[in-house]
């Protein structure tokens, strides 16, 4: 078994590519290129703490810790400064004097594909979970706090989900496996105007979304989706119930088909 650790390390800092690639010269507070990472890269970590806390509960929340690369220590400076950027007002993330820190899990941010940036360059620091149960000396960890799923070497094996925004409410409903390859879901749509992206939590390790903007699905046929594809628009003209099925036996070729379901359907 790999550790939790290592699960949402990699999470956090797989965030740190996906930042730069997106933004490739930004100024922060008068900082040049800042360091960055993808909130929703940190959010699936923060998913991921959730769904294993039965291994660590006296550990009451996930927190991540800032050092100098090399170094436990942090060097001395200016105080550290944290931000949510995403389309709206930048969200403060406040850092305590030991480089340790929280982060609030906010949808419209994670809709946004915001960043969490850090006042520094990139490079200077490095950023880790610390995974730590109370009561326990400083170099002494819990099994439980080190340990985790296998599955994360295999983005597939995840759990699921189709997220986005529906009936004007941000959403994250779960795709049950009806087959190998093969994920339905069941949504309650009214008439209007529907956003989703299908993948893991966080749409961190899968995000599976339309080839180009304002792409429709459409009831019956097949979508072809793009890998980090943009929101799949749905626009329902008779509210009900229907089905999202998933197909990703080609998982280099994986579409997503919608159907109103009927009382007569099996």
């Amino acid at each position: 078994m790999k550790t939790i650790l290592t699960t949402i390390a990699l999470l956090f800092a797989a965030g740190v590519v996906a930042a730069q690639e997106a933004t490739p010269s930004v100024e922060v507070q008068g900082v040049k290129n800042p360091d960055m990472r993808s909130y929703r890269a940190v959010v699936a970590g923060l998913d991921a703490f959730e769904e294993h806390h039965a291994l660590a509960p006296a550990v009451p929340e996930l927190r991540f810790r800032l050092s100098a690369r090399g170094s436990a220590e942090l060097p001395a400076g200016d105080a550290l400064y944290l931000r949510i950027v995403g389309n709206g007002e930048p969200i403060p993330v406040p850092v305590t004097a030991d480089g340790s820190f929280t982060v609030p899990r906010v949808q419209s941010a994670v809709d946004d594909d915001a960043d969490l940036v850090l006042n520094r360059k990139k490079g200077v620091l490095k950023g880790r979970p610390d995974i730590r149960t109370p009561g326990l000396a400083e170099n002494v960890r819990r099994l439980g706090d080190l340990r985790t799923p296998e599955e994360k070497a295999d983005p597939w094996l995840q759990n699921m989900f189709v997220i986005g925004s529906l009936n004007h409410k941000p959403a994250r409903i779960p795709l049950h496996k009806a087959g190998e390859g093969v994920y339905t879901a069941e949504v309650e749509l009214g008439k209007g105007s529907h956003f989703i992206n299908a993948g893991t939590r966080g749409l961190a390790d899968i995000s599976l979304g339309a080839a180009k903007a304002d792409q429709q699905l459409a009831e019956g046929g097949a979508t072809p989706l793009a890998k980090r594809g943009k929101r799949l628009h749905i626009k329902v003209e008779n509210a009900g119930r229907y089905v999202i099925t998933l197909d990703a036996r080609d998982k280099e070729a994986p579409t997503l088909r919608l159907h109103c379901f009927r009382a007569d359907d099996n």
